[in-house]
């Protein structure tokens, strides 16, 4: 594998992340104004759509996959509740949004300095015997559980 894949494949990564990021910005409005949650389903269904052009194989990737697949499970949930969220699932809309920023910053920028402190931290506020990444992969994929986690009680919790 030469430099410039890996410096491509990376590049592919941080855009798919950015596309998280951005449908978890789309995800906590949702939360946050219930009047808009179908206008912002068809945003949030076209930012996933916007990502299905990238590949979901292996380590990183896939845990941005998953990632994107979690906050838009989340997102049709939110848009079959009809009136403002309890503020604890507006807390936790807020984490994921969180979540998803620090992985595409990280990504974006290259470094992992904070970057692993803040997913262990927001993994931890999702779950509380949520797993510690040492590492921005192993930290990202133990907030992508959580977030998962979080998704499941949802499906009770609605």
């Amino acid at each position: 594998m030469s430099i410039h894949t890996i410096d491509r494949a990376h590049e592919v990564l941080a855009d798919q992340a950015l596309l998280v990021a951005e449908a978890a910005d789309v995800l906590y409005d949702m939360a946050m104004q219930p009047t808009s949650r179908h206008e912002d389903l068809a945003d949030l269904e076209a930012v996933y759509a916007e990502g299905g052009s990238f590949p979901a194989t292996i380590g990183m990737s896939s845990v941005v996959a998953a990632m994107f697949v979690d906050l838009v499970e989340l997102g049709r949930r939110l848009a079959l509740q009809p009136g403002p969220l309890p503020t604890s699932m507006v807390s936790q809309c807020q984490v994921a949004r969180r979540m998803a920023r620090t992985m595409s910053d990280a990504l974006e920028t290259g470094t992992e300095q904070g970057h692993v402190q803040t997913l262990n931290r927001c993994a931890a506020s999702l779950q509380d015997d949520a797993g510690v990444g040492t590492d921005l992969a192993t930290a990202a994929a133990a907030a992508q559980q959580a977030l998962h986690t979080m998704l499941q009680s949802w499906a009770l919790g609605i």
